[in-house]
């Protein structure tokens, strides 16, 4: 209500259209941007917007922002409620709105009253009127070029473009500055950092510029009542509609060229440029002009073919919204929804994004269409005097044969085409399901494949395998073969071998065994005679990935240009099933006859010990991989061979230490620091420009591995790399596998660390993932109920301790700080109860406990029960679990560990916090040299 008052007080007042209409774009583009920078605002500042702005948004944000869901369901607000006094101010500023309303309207009254009324000309009837043939021979070109002189110079002075122009730079400019951040830590204003901000802005403000003034410029003739003189001059509809259409480009262009300013200025304040004009064009320019000038032409076609400027607004504002429903619906598909062009994923590293130009794929479509519709409009311009409906129909009919009906067939044809080869890529190559379908197929693929998630089978021991990738093709094969090793104890006459699904083609061998291929690409296999215990045998395999165009959200992106970046689970097999692919999402799980939590073994169960949580065991490899001439592969083990073979770069890779089935694979254009920690070779691999915390990272491993070694037992391999990685629209900043750390492009490589006082995030994710190749590359945890806290919550307990240790308790403590707000933060935000640390399982929403509250669990225990006295327990833990095969460790197995380092008393204080999601206590770092004063346990 607070809104339209505002509104309705403004149109009162101005009684412009445009003024109004700006205005109220203008609110919305402020509004929205507005809303992720709440967070940023101090005490104060959270008090001013929370009484000010008219919605009440921002009140009751700030009422529930300390709030848990459970408070936020349950509690009302309390009558002195920044929600409250927000309607109260607002109910006030109501009235006054509306007795200004009236004032003005009475004024207005008044106005007409008095002025004297003018006599009315006579009218003529367009029967009786002299019908003169215009002449055209002056040439086209001089009639568009000063068509489009008129129009520019109308819509270029036109205050209602400039204001949202204005208000777009503002505002963009104010989020970006306090925006660049990745995850709440502080980033260089790289481009691709910048866009996710600046896109919605800048396409909210195109969008109504386009909108607006595409059917305003189809009925200002009339509006400025010279539509009969344009009607009696030598000009053909044509050029009229072009240059309407050619000056909403130029319009469209500087508000890209807006945008574009925007984000240099931005890195300009930040001295940090990477304005390389191909980047400028791939990441801002191209996905902000090709939409809203196709959004244009088809205003402009719409308010051609309305009967007034307001129906042709109601038009698309209702296109608009049935796009908006149906992605709300979940029945959105690209062909017919304008808004859902995928955008193909491009990067700073991977400028090509996924190979596929999907976008100018879809650009293209849709400008087809807009073409078509432009065609149809022309046929019935609104030219002079307004006609009714049957005059316009007579009048188009006349005018499409020749040559505007073999243009607009031919536009028609021609969108069909290209309709056809999306179609066919979305729905034929690939598959397209709704909301609904995809849950449906999820839950039938739990059902059938949950039971057999236990079935017997056996282990891989050691694998070699070669790896044939093609960037430029966007193709790989793999062929090599698994040594199987009967690990069960008792003979096995039949196991299931899991295919990936996105492979093009595959072919397995094991002799004497029967196959028979079931649902979901699961493959039986049958012994003529039975694997005995302790019995090794060979599975070859052979399997290929190909360019399989585009689905509906873009191409696959694990094997592109530059970065390629795949998981061996992509085009390897799997002895066993795999576990993943379940749904996740509580009320979907009710909705599809699933039990509420996906299925796992509670972490007490006697059969949890038998499962890795990455489904296989222990093993060693041989990997040779072919790639491009001009890009450095990166695998797994020690690089034992890397030459120039046919134009074409060939790298082996062999690792004599036990890794696990599941590894990481990378190609791309990289430079290479290379540098020593000890006996321990490092490796960084990164897109040159991106060199900036390189160093930082070299440090961070060469001082944390001393500081793990002593803490957890030797790190296990002789090199560790750490390797950049496009980023596309995942949230992860790094991640680990046996002796590698991938890390995005985003993350730590575009970190802003360059104030004195910034958290030096870049050395503690660092050393997270560094940690990572004690938790869960030496100690793989069970598959059951509490695995992530083997993994994530040892993890982020050993960064904040080596942060403490290396950098002081100032910096501990800040770590412990962020640890505690985030923690908090996503705790209050939760949809699901809270699991416990020992039963944390899944990712997700349930990160913040696998990570947060693990971390900030164990560094209680590590102030009351001694430093020492964990860390030698937890010694012990890696040399029990190192590199073992079933039974697997569960989070009952690392309770004991941690209850053997504490004195009783203290491990009853402390223990709640682990099993009960309601008692926390948690403790920071001491000021002083030492951990603690606690005794020191027995071993």
């Amino acid at each position: 209500m607070s809104v339209s008052a505002v509104f309705f007080c403004l149109a009162a007042i101005t009684r412009s259209i445009a003024a109004t209409t700006t205005a109220a774009m203008g609110f919305l583009l402020v509004f929205f941007a507005s809303l992720g920078l709440l967070d940023l605002l101090d005490h104060t500042g959270i008090i001013i917007i929370a009484l000010a702005e008219p919605m009440g948004v921002f009140a009751l944000r700030a009422d529930i922002s300390g709030m848990s869901v459970e408070q936020q369901a349950l509690q009302a607000l309390p009558k002195d409620s920044w929600l409250v006094l927000n309607r109260l101010a607002w109910l006030g500023g109501d009235l006054a709105l509306l007795a200004v309303s009236l004032a003005f309207e009475r004024r207005d009254d008044a106005a007409k009253l008095r002025a004297e009324p003018k006599a009315a000309p006579a009218p003529v009837h367009p029967a009786h009127a002299w019908r003169i043939a215009p002449s055209f021979a002056g040439g086209a070109w001089p009639m568009f070029a000063a068509r489009l002189r008129w129009e520019l110079a109308r819509l270029m002075r036109s205050p209602s473009l400039w204001v949202m122009i204005v208000i777009m730079v503002a505002v963009s400019a104010f989020g970006l500055r306090a925006h660049t951040t990745v995850d709440s830590a502080p980033s260089l204003p790289a481009l691709r950092i910048l866009t996710p901000e600046l896109l919605p802005g800048v396409i909210l403000a195109g969008l109504a510029i386009a909108v607006f003034h595409a059917a305003d410029i189809v009925w200002r003739d009339r509006d400025l009542r010279v539509a009969e003189i344009i009607d009696a001059s030598p000009v053909t509809d044509f050029a009229l509609m072009a240059a309407k259409l050619a000056s909403m480009g130029v319009v469209l262009a500087v508000v890209a060229a807006a945008a574009c300013a925007t984000a240099f200025g931005v890195q300009t304040w930040q001295t940090y440029v990477d304005g390389r004009p191909e980047v400028y064009f791939v990441l801002l320019i191209g996905p902000v002009l090709a939409p809203l000038f196709v959004l244009a032409a088809t205003s402009i076609a719409v308010a051609a073919l309305s009967p007034n400027r307001y129906v042709g607004w109601g038009i698309m504002a209702g296109l608009l919204a049935l796009t908006a429903i149906g992605e709300a619906k979940g029945f959105s598909h690209p062909l017919w929804d304008f808004m859902d062009t995928p955008s193909g994923s491009p990067s700073e590293m991977n400028l090509m994004g996924d190979g596929t130009g999907v976008f100018w794929w879809f650009t293209l479509y849709w400008t087809l269409g807009a073409g078509a519709l432009l065609t149809l409009a022309w046929l019935a311009w609104p030219r002079g005097l307004p006609m009714g409906w049957r005059r316009r129909w007579i009048r188009s009919r006349q005018r499409l044969a020749g040559r505007p009906a073999l243009v607009g067939g031919a536009l028609v044809l021609a969108m069909a085409a290209v309709g056809t080869f999306i179609f066919v890529n979305t729905n034929v190559r690939n598959s397209f399901s709704t909301h609904d379908e995809l849950e449906a197929s999820m839950a039938a693929f739990e059902k059938a494949m949950a039971p057999l998630r236990d079935a017997p089978g056996p282990a891989i021991a050691s694998m070699r395998v070669a790896i044939d990738l093609d960037p430029r093709r966007r193709s790989l094969t793999a062929r090599g073969d698994y040594l199987l090793e009967n690990r069960t104890g008792r003979p096995l006459k039949s196991f299931l071998v899991d295919i990936p699904a996105d492979l093009s083609d595959w072919t397995i061998r094991l002799d004497g065994a029967r196959q028979e291929e079931s649902d979901y690409q699961v493959v039986t296999l049958t012994l003529d005679r039975p694997m005995a215990p302790g019995e090794q045998r060979r599975l070859s395999f052979e399997t290929r990935m190909r360019d399989n165009g585009f689905g509906v959200d873009g191409g696959s992106l694990g094997i592109v240009d530059n970065g390629s970046f795949l998981r061996s689970t992509a085009f390897m097999p799997r002895v066993g099933v795999a576990a993943g692919g379940y749904l996740t999402d509580t009320l979907a799980r009710e909705r599809q006859g699933l039990p509420r939590e996906r299925p796992i073994r509670e972490a007490v169960d006697p059969l949890a010990h038998r499962r890795a949580r990455g489904g296989a065991d222990w093993l060693t490899s041989d990997i040779t991989v072919t790639t491009a001439g001009d890009q450095i592969p990166v695998a797994p083990g020690r690089r034992v061979l890397d030459h120039i073979e046919n134009g074409r770069r060939v790298a082996r890779f062999v690792s004599d230490t036990p890794m696990q089935a599941d590894f990481s694979l990378q190609s791309a254009r990289y430079q290479v620091r290379r540098a020593k920690a000890g006996r321990v070779d490092v490796e960084i691999y990164y897109t040159p420009g991106h060199e900036m915390n390189v160093e930082r990272m070299v440090a961070a491993v060469r001082e944390g591995l001393p500081v793990f070694e002593a803490a957890f037992g030797p790190y296990p391999r002789d090199h560790l790399r750490i390797v950049e990685y496009p980023a596309y629209d995942d949230d992860i900043a790094a991640m680990a596998w046996a002796g590698a750390i991938p890390y995005s492009e985003k993350g730590g490589f575009v970190a802003d660390l360059r104030k004195p006082d910034a958290y030096d995030y870049v050395t503690a994710t660092t050393l997270h993932e560094l940690a990572h190749q004690w938790w869960g590359h030496q100690v793989e945890p069970a598959d059951a109920r509490g695995a992530r806290f083997l993994t994530e919550g040892l993890a982020e307990y050993s960064a904040l301790m080596a942060m403490n240790r290396l950098r002081g308790p100032t910096v501990g403590n800040r770590g412990f700080a962020l640890a505690v707000s985030g923690y908090f933060r996503d705790s209050n935000r939760r949809r699901e109860p809270e699991p416990a640390v020992v039963a944390v399982s899944s990712s997700g929403g349930e990160n913040y406990v696998a990570y947060q509250r693990s971390a900030l669990a164990l560094l209680t225990v590590r102030a009351r029960c001694g430093e020492e006295n964990l860390h030698r327990r937890l010694r012990g833990f890696v040399r029990r679990y190192r590199f073992r095969n079933a039974p697997y460790p569960t989070s009952e197995d690392l309770m004991g560990a941690l209850k053997a380092a504490c004195p009783a008393k203290d491990w009853a204080a402390i223990e709640p916090t682990f099993r009960d999601p309601a008692r926390r206590l948690f403790v920071g770092f001491e000021a002083g040299p030492g951990p603690s004063t606690a005794p020191a346990m027995p071993d």
